[in-house]
């Protein structure tokens, strides 16, 4: 058995339900169109940051980071 990875950190914009439903029809015409592997619409998100692996420390001082942040809610055209 492989050794367990330890977790990959991001941050990312999550869709609403209607939201992925619309980006799970494009995936499907994509994929239909270009091949490839359809990832899961309950998985569909946009990166904005991937952090990769981060020890303790690191992990601390992300999420105090985190914690102050805040935005109001974005419309995105795709």
């Amino acid at each position: 058995m492989a050794p367990e990875r330890p977790p990959r950190y991001f941050f990312a914009l999550w869709p609403s339900a209607s939201a992925a439903g619309a980006l799970a029809n494009a995936r499907d015409a994509a994929a239909r169109n270009c091949g490839g592997r359809a990832m899961p619409t309950d998985s569909l998100h946009c990166t904005l940051v991937f952090l990769g692996e981060q020890d303790d420390a690191a992990l601390s001082r992300t999420m105090a980071v985190a914690d102050g942040l805040c935005s109001p809610p974005i419309r995105s055209l795709l």
